[in-house]
């Protein structure tokens, strides 16, 4: 029972403040165990990520209408997230501060509502890991979060996903340095499917179809098909339906279209039956709460440039009712 290895570690995900002893019942058994429980840490601190180079607006990417991809059951599954974070931006502290121009000393991914979990909803033993460590995510920088594991056929369905986050800025440091709740990131969602799921297709090719029919004879049908071979750009169509609160069935819901969804000049919002909806709002914020468009619901549509919006980036649209409850919280994306 002689230690003949010695691990200590005080830094590394996993092992922090542990201290491991072999001993040598077997010295060729030892030697293999040892040589086997190296590898095997090298490996799970190998676990990072490293974030897409082509976002450089402020954000959490991919986009909604992108999502995460599904994870086919028992397959291993990883994704990464991209978190851009600003130098600076406008901050709505309300009374007194209101709002002020803060530099952002970083943006974290942590709890702030006291469950003690940053990322809720993951499926059962998925785990992840950020980069940098910690994930705390410098002001002005990029980083990610690597999402991993492997679903079992027991876990198909959808887990929607929601992560918490706060910023810490540099004005607030002479207050203690408290911080800012932001609002959290709950456009995610990972789907856990009973199959290996196909990759999706690059590209697509639509036809549309003309068919011709020769009725001059009863017993063959000639059939001419003509195809329309024309490049055709589809945006998506964003569909909300609003369950009004204090209205009984059968007349208690409401749809609002927006389109389009992404845009990058403007976007018009019809809200449906909008009779239905006095006393509601429709708001449109920036990803870091702050109000950009506010109105009462009293017309059919709303054509909003978003241009005045001064960037492009991640917007959500919310549906309010009379009791300042938020009924729907959708992501706009302004290119």
């Amino acid at each position: 029972n002689i230690p003949i290895f010695t691990v200590y570690n005080q830094h590394k995900v996993g092992y922090k403040g542990a201290v491991l002893v072999l001993y040598n019942y077997t010295p060729m058994k030892a030697h293999l165990f040892t040589l086997l429980l190296f590898i095997a840490a090298t490996c799970t601190y190998a676990q990072t990520c490293t974030p897409d180079s082509q976002y450089v607006t402020s954000g959490f990417y991919p986009d909604s209408a992108t999502g995460l991809p599904g994870a086919p059951a028992g397959q291993p599954y990883s994704t990464v997230i991209t978190i851009v974070v600003p130098i600076d931006s406008l901050f709505d502290f309300g009374p007194p501060l209101g709002l002020m121009t803060v530099t952002f000393d970083s943006l974290n991914v942590q709890d702030n509502t006291g469950d003690g979990i940053a990322l809720n909803g993951l499926p059962p033993g998925f785990t992840y890991v950020c980069n940098p460590p910690g994930c705390s995510f410098p002001g002005g920088t990029s980083g990610c979060l690597l999402i991993m594991g492997t679903p079992s056929i027991g876990d198909t369905g959808i887990y929607n996903l929601v992560i918490e986050n706060d910023a810490y800025v540099l004005e607030l440091v002479p207050s203690g340095n408290p911080p800012a709740n932001m609002d959290p990131i709950s456009y995610y969602s990972i789907e856990i499917t009973d199959s290996v799921a196909m990759p999706p297709d690059t590209t697509c090719t639509v036809f549309d179809t003309i068919i011709v029919y020769d009725t001059v004879t009863t017993t063959v049908i000639d059939t001419i098909t003509y195809y329309d071979t024309v490049l055709i750009s589809v945006t998506d169509t964003l569909i909300i339906d609003v369950t009004l609160t204090g209205v009984n069935p059968p007349n208690n819901t409401n749809t609002i279209v927006v389109y389009p969804n992404p845009t990058n000049d403007q976007i018009t919002i019809d809200n449906g039956d909008y009779l239905s909806m006095v006393g509601y709002t429709v708001k449109i914020v920036n990803s870091l709460g702050q109000d950009v468009f506010n109105s009462l619901v009293t017309t059919q549509q709303f054509v909003i440039d978003l241009n005045t919006f001064g960037s492009t980036g991640i917007y959500y649209l919310q549906v309010i009712d009379g009791n300042s409850t938020i009924l729907e919280n959708r992501k706009l994306v302004l290119e």
